[in-house]
């Protein structure tokens, strides 16, 4: 009898789950080094407005915003981890 191809998964020791699964994991890792680089030049905003003596309010709120963000993606992708790897 011969199976779907589409349900099938590769052979191989990095492969987890369907196809499905493994486009999630990189659309989420993808999303979280988007997000890092985002916080990185938030900070560097922010810092350049200490130094001018006063920081907005909305950028700090952005940068717990997406700081949050960011760690609800970390916990997914650490449920997305494919069997026998170590985490991040």
């Amino acid at each position: 009898m011969l199976k779907d191809r589409a349900t099938q998964t590769i052979d191989h020791p990095m492969a987890s789950g369907t196809l499905g699964a493994r486009l999630e994991r990189h659309r989420l890792e993808h999303r979280a080094r988007r997000l890092r680089l985002a916080i990185a030049a938030l900070r560097e905003r922010r810092a350049a407005s200490a130094s001018a003596g006063r920081v907005p309010r909305p950028l700090q709120q952005a940068i717990r915003d997406f700081t949050a963000e960011l760690s609800s993606i970390e916990t997914q992708l650490d449920g997305h981890r494919p069997a026998g790897t170590m985490p991040r």
